[in-house]
């Protein structure tokens, strides 16, 4: 038997044995519960954290992350109502040329 023969066969059993573990492994109910379990606790983990995260910035005077974006909304919305004003101004200067032109 070639070699590589040898070792491709060796392959696909190892494979095809790993494959069946893992699939039994996956569908357990054991695993199932572990995996749950494993997400519940992660998420409130990273809940305590958020809080946590909160509170210092807060405790430190810091704006909290909705603070800082409502604060770049309203000056985004804010420059662009002095831009559109700007717009209006100049409109406003073209016309009052144009009639002082005439």
């Amino acid at each position: 038997m070639d070699p590589s023969e040898l070792f491709r066969d060796w392959r696909d059993a190892s494979l095809q044995s790993w494959t069946r573990m893992m699939t039994a492994t996956v569908e357990s109910t054991e695993f199932i519960d572990l995996m749950s379990s494993s997400t519940q606790n992660l998420l409130g983990a990273q809940k305590k954290a958020r809080e946590l995260q909160l509170a210092m910035l807060d405790a430190a005077g810091m704006p909290s992350r909705t603070a800082l974006a409502d604060l770049a909304h309203r000056a985004q919305m804010a420059e662009k109502r002095a831009l559109d004003a700007e717009d209006r101004l100049e409109a406003l200067n073209a016309r009052l040329s144009q009639i002082q032109g005439k």
